[in-house]
């Protein structure tokens, strides 16, 4: 499990976590363990002003920013004005250079695990 806590001292931002493509054609998955990281993962604990902020292709379990990702390649959030964090349990561990965060806006990320 690891968590998110974002601090945003002005306006909007969005965050994305998503896992890194082949690179010999730009294609998802590169290892039958990035099948598994979002697959059957889960949010939990979330605190934030923004409504349903989870974004994940394929998913169907996530409501109010709590519940499983059914399969998908990334997830993202609108990182409103103030703090605001989510716990993350992944479906499997895969090596940090599998996956990659990306953002817009001005805010900072605190990652616990």
């Amino acid at each position: 499990m690891a968590n998110y806590t974002f601090h945003n001292p002005s306006g909007s931002a969005y965050f994305v976590h998503e896992l890194i493509p082949r690179e010999t054609d730009g294609y998802f998955p590169t290892s039958s363990a990035q099948i598994a990281y979002f697959s059957g993962s889960s949010f939990s604990n979330l605190t934030s002003s923004v409504t349903n902020p989870i974004v994940a292709y394929w998913t169907t379990g996530v409501t109010n920013g709590v519940g499983t990702v059914n399969g998908g390649f990334h997830w993202g959030m609108v990182i409103p004005e103030g703090t605001s964090s989510v716990d993350f349990t992944p479906g499997a561990t895969i090596p940090v250079s599998e996956s990659i965060f990306r953002g817009t806006g001005e805010f900072t990320l605190i990652l616990t695990t």
